[in-house]
């Protein structure tokens, strides 16, 4: 319950959703996320014990050379580069959540934004460029939802320059609350990739549990 321990008590408050993967690469850590915000506006939007609404942002990745947008999006869904680009697979998002999901205002409200990736074939991933949570306004850091925390802090990223508003702390340092979403079990994955598969299964399994246990005050399996 995300109202515990009186995490949300006014209408400025935030609730950031961020997630390794995006539409409209049909995927869990696309998908769910996506549902999981407009549930959420959802449920403050109907809930009668909720004076308010707070902002729900879903904040997922895009993909900056062409290349990686044409080979894991298809032709279908063309994107062009920059802010251009963005605001049509927002528009793309929105569609699905109104066309799919059937959620036509919780889609209309649904705040979107994007972080820098990249796509890796050798892992089939998408990971970020740059230091998402510098990404995220100081006075936005309310309560965040990582999908997949592992996989978004393995690779420890830059923060953009010149950007005073934002810092560089640590998700758990900058928020109040975070929760932390497991979709993949990584250490599986890696145990059926042959005979190193054994050693590269502990290392993940050690190096995700520190990221997690750093990031999250809690963790949902």
């Amino acid at each position: 319950d995300i109202r515990a321990g009186g995490a949300f008590t006014d209408k400025k408050r935030s609730i950031w959703i961020v997630t390794t993967a995006c539409l409209p690469w049909k995927t869990g850590t696309s998908i769910n996320p996506l549902l999981r915000a407009l549930y959420l506006l959802k449920y403050y939007r109907s809930s009668s014990e909720c004076a308010y609404q707070p902002n729900v942002y879903l904040m997922v990745p895009w993909l900056e050379k062409a290349h990686e947008r044409k080979y894991l999006y298809g032709d279908q869904a063309h994107f062009e580069d920059g802010a251009r680009g963005k605001i049509q697979q927002a528009n793309f998002i929105r569609d699905w959540a109104k066309d799919s999901a059937k959620m036509n205002e919780e889609a209309r409200v649904l705040k979107i934004t994007f972080y820098p990736a990249q796509y890796h074939k050798s892992f089939g991933s998408i990971f970020p460029s740059h230091d998402i949570c510098s990404l995220i306004p100081d006075s936005e850091a309310d309560l965040a939802i990582l999908e997949e925390p592992e996989h978004l802090n393995w690779i420890p990223m830059p923060t953009l320059e010149n950007d005073t508003s934002r810092s560089s702390k640590s998700w758990s340092e900058k928020f109040h609350h975070v929760v932390g979403i497991i979709h993949t079990n990584y250490p599986a994955y890696a145990k059926g990739q042959g005979s190193s598969g054994l050693i590269t299964s502990t290392t993940i399994h050690s190096l995700s549990t520190l990221v997690v246990r750093s990031y999250c005050h809690n963790v949902v399996l």
